[in-house]
């Protein structure tokens, strides 16, 4: 996809001389001049190109390095613009960083985990080099949002170069998250997050047999549960009008997976569904392929507990100190629940079902609220309290008996369930 060139010093001035013309003004090859504040503090001058309109098909960056012109060049063909991020030097050698997310360019990159390629001039060619021989220091210093920045800012039309200073002054206008200066790490914690069908790592996560076991035992346990229904223990037919603190989107988080509980935020630190990427022809197509929350201890086996997809929506999750409790509805009465301990490791597995839901479901069986309570779990179905209403019409509240807490096994082995 990349290709290079250089040349020697004799067209290195004529080159030069036409960025720095009338060509810096095309309209079908938008061209403009840059600096480029390096690590060491010193300051390059480098001339971009971008094709025109959107998405971006084509865009170089050249610059003198060692007497030669080095330029690097782009030609991808996806829907959607990515523009390199960072242009700086590994000892002597140019560097480019650029992202790299949704299912095209990840499967062309071979799923990058980070979010990110860098690709090194050595021996006069471009290669691949990987991010973590990056330096630290290393951090956002070319120019986001490329020529569409270009007309309206009248220290470019009057200079024709975007200096380091106008740099600063067009991200204090930018709303995005790469501004001058954004270090390497935080550039891998904003693209490698991006979401479950933008985020590489999301896309596709590294192949860990920890994981795929722990994901093939969990699937197996939810075919085998039990089916118990729970017991309606109370019905409320008084409206309720709700105070602010008692509306539904006070009891959680909405992450992209489902509503995760407050009580979660010291165990859970994402909750995503998972796709199955398929390529047909030209076409792209996403499936839901199941749920994972990403624990917040980086030195749980696994991290990252994938819940498989049978039908079955993710509502939310809820915890106490000890415990993760995974809610996902299959209908609007039937219930799969996983109870895991706080390192992800599962400990019961239950088909629930609610009686009695006919007056209350009528049009929708709203899953209200599911609270850890005595060794049980307390639900609650209601009618009303959407958007347009504050008043609760109608509640029935259901308990869920769970077995008594097991000890997790030593090591990764998944335990039985009873």
């Amino acid at each position: 996809m990349k290709s290079i060139y250089s040349h020697k010093a004799i067209l290195i001035a004529a080159c030069f001389a036409c960025c720095l013309s009338a060509c810096s003004k095309s309209n079908s090859q938008p061209t403009w001049n840059e600096e480029v504040l390096l690590q060491d503090g010193r300051t390059l001058l480098v001339t971009r190109t971008e094709s025109s309109g959107h998405p971006i098909s084509h865009q170089s960056i050249s610059f003198k390095s060692g007497g030669d012109l080095v330029t690097w060049e782009d030609n991808h063909k996806w829907r959607i613009d990515y523009t390199p991020q960072v242009l700086d030097f590994v000892g002597s050698d140019p560097v480019v960083v650029m992202p790299v997310f949704r299912y095209g360019p990840c499967q062309e990159y071979d799923y990058p985990q980070e979010g990110l390629v860098a690709f090194r001039y050595s021996q006069n060619q471009w290669t691949r080099m990987p991010i973590q021989e990056l330096p630290d220091g290393m951090a956002v210093n070319l120019l986001q949002g490329g020529a569409d920045e270009l007309a309206r800012w009248p220290e470019y039309q009057s200079t024709g170069v975007i200096t380091n200073k106008l740099k600063e002054k067009i991200d204090a206008d930018s709303i995005g998250p790469q501004k001058q200066n954004t270090k390497l790490g935080a550039l891998i914690k904003y693209f490698s997050t991006l979401g479950s069908q933008d985020s590489c790592a999301s896309i596709q996560p590294p192949s860990n047999p920890v994981t795929e076991a722990a994901r093939v035992h969990i699937a197996d346990a939810i075919n085998n549960a039990p089916t118990i229904q729970a017991t309606l223990e109370n019905v409320i037919s008084t409206p309720k009008k709700l105070t602010n603190n008692e509306r539904y989107p006070k009891q959680g988080i909405r992450m992209e997976g489902g509503l995760v509980g407050f009580e979660c935020k010291d165990l859970v630190e994402q909750l995503e569904p998972m796709y199955k990427f398929q390529k047909v022809g030209n076409t792209e197509n996403s499936s839901l392929n199941g749920y994972q929350f990403i624990l917040t201890n980086k030195d749980a086996i696994p991290r990252h507990v994938q819940l498989p997809f049978n039908g079955a929506l993710m509502n939310r999750l809820v915890c106490n100190d000890k415990e993760i409790y995974a809610i996902v509805q299959q209908t609007g009465t039937n219930l799969h629940i996983y109870r895991f301990t706080n390192l992800g490791v599962l400990q019961q597995a239950l088909k629930v079902s609610l009686p009695d839901t006919e007056d209350i479901c009528k049009n929708y069986c709203d899953l209200w609220d599911v609270k850890v309570i005595n060794n049980g779990l307390e639900i609650i179905l209601v009618d009303g309290g959407k958007n347009e209403s504050d008043i609760l019409t109608k509640q029935q509240i259901y308990r869920v008996p769970l077995q008594e807490q097991q000890e997790a096994p030593a090591g990764n082995s998944a335990p039985t369930i009873q």
